[in-house]
């Protein structure tokens, strides 16, 4: 995954499957039955997007013409010139759901609706500030080859919450491995907890919002990281389990990827004939198939609707957003079944990431892998800008 002095970014026009290897989820389940769904004709297209450089394929003239505008891809600019301004304005005053979403990529396409959702993203000034920050932060990384923990760093501790499967399929990244080693090298103190790697959403927020009463007894500033389900598991143990005095330790939350709301990948999972291929599957490798239930997201919506997220934690998620010629070959299946439902990241929809109020910084061209080879920079990063607004409240 990470390298301390990884290669400069490039932005391929199609990347293979074996480039990556799957994330530790529902790839399992996915592997056991084909899509049955149609790729998008694949558009060449060369432009910018939130300031990243684009050459790939999208899935509509209209997808192409906004990249292609002589001004980045979410600008009013670009809109006015492909005449998508007024079906933006129309959607700009509606709540940014999955609804909004679906609905504008049934109207346009979903690599419009994608490049919708960052503009959305980025006319936030709180968002768009902490995007530019982020980018400051890895060139200056970049460029001095080097990173020094942020002044009052040794007071907080980064707790790591790894997602699905992290231990059965360690290659994938979802154990975060390689962020606690990292963290550890440059000076942060941080620790990983030992969630049930297959457990419920909500066992695993139990045992979560436990060890956050015991954490809270020795230390006041705790960073959560979590990754993919394991966002779901942290919003529940903040903003349910726990009481709001019981939080008062934990600064900050990034969510990496959350599926906060779910997964459709998840629903078919649980139907006829996918839900009996899934229990052999987990059945002979000694797995039980409840974890899968507790990702759906007729279940995943039911509980946030009881969360009551405490104000004082400051929330960014952290979203990738793939144009249809971004996503890998490993994400593939997945996002073309869900493209029904609008823009999403190979795993979950892009509205489904997000906890309102929370700060939303968008990762162009990745997809629920995060293969991002400037990862080990953005890893130091997000955590100097964290600690660094942190303690400004202060």
């Amino acid at each position: 995954m990470f390298s301390r002095n990884p290669p400069p970014r490039r932005r391929a026009p199609h990347r293979h499957a074996s480039a990556r290897k799957p994330l530790a989820g529902l790839a399992l389940v996915v592997l056991l039955f084909a899509t049955g769904c149609a790729a998008p004709p694949p558009i060449p297209a060369r432009g910018a997007l939130a300031g990243e450089p684009v050459n790939t394929t999208v899935d509509s003239p209209a997808a192409a013409c906004l990249l292609g505008a002589k001004a980045d891809a979410n600008s009013p600019r670009a809109a006015r010139q492909c005449g998508l301004d007024a079906t933006f304005a129309r959607h700009d005053g509606l709540p940014l759901t999955r609804a909004t979403l679906a609905a504008l990529a049934e109207e346009t396409s979903v690599d419009v609706a994608a490049i919708y959702f960052t503009r959305r993203m980025l006319a936030d000034p709180r968002n768009a500030r902490w995007q530019r920050a982020l980018g400051r932060e890895v060139g200056a990384i970049r460029r001095s080859g080097a990173f020094r923990a942020p002044a009052g760093a040794g007071g907080y501790l980064i707790v790591l919450v790894p997602g699905w499967l992290y231990r059965f399929q360690p290659g994938s990244g979802a154990g975060l491995v390689r962020e606690l080693e990292l963290f550890t090298r440059f000076g942060l103190r941080a620790l990983r907890l030992d969630v049930d790697q297959n457990g419920t959403i909500e066992s695993n927020a139990r045992y979560i919002a436990g060890r956050i009463r015991l954490l809270s007894r020795s230390e006041s500033k705790l960073i959560l990281v979590s990754t993919s389900k394991a966002g779901a598991e942290v919003v529940t143990a903040l903003g349910e389990i726990l009481s709001a005095g019981e939080t008062r330790a934990v600064k900050a939350w990034l969510s990496i990827g959350g599926l906060l709301g779910g997964t459709m990948i998840a629903d078919d999972a649980q139907s006829w004939p996918r839900s009996w291929l899934a229990a052999v599957y987990f059945w002979w490798h000694g797995m039980a198939t409840d974890s899968i239930a507790s990702m759906t997201t007729a279940r995943s919506r039911a509980r946030l609707e009881r969360v009551r997220f405490p104000p004082h934690i400051l929330v960014l998620h952290y979203v990738a957003v793939p144009l249809s010629g971004q996503v890998s070959g490993a994400s593939m299946d997945r996002y073309l079944r869900l493209r029904s439902q609008g823009p999403n990241d190979g795993l979950t929809l892009l509205s489904d990431e997000l906890l309102p109020g929370g700060i939303v910084i968008v990762e162009p061209g990745e997809d629920h892998f995060y293969q991002d080879p400037l990862r080990d920079h953005k890893t130091l990063a997000f955590a100097r800008l964290i600690i660094e607004a942190l303690e400004a409240r202060q």
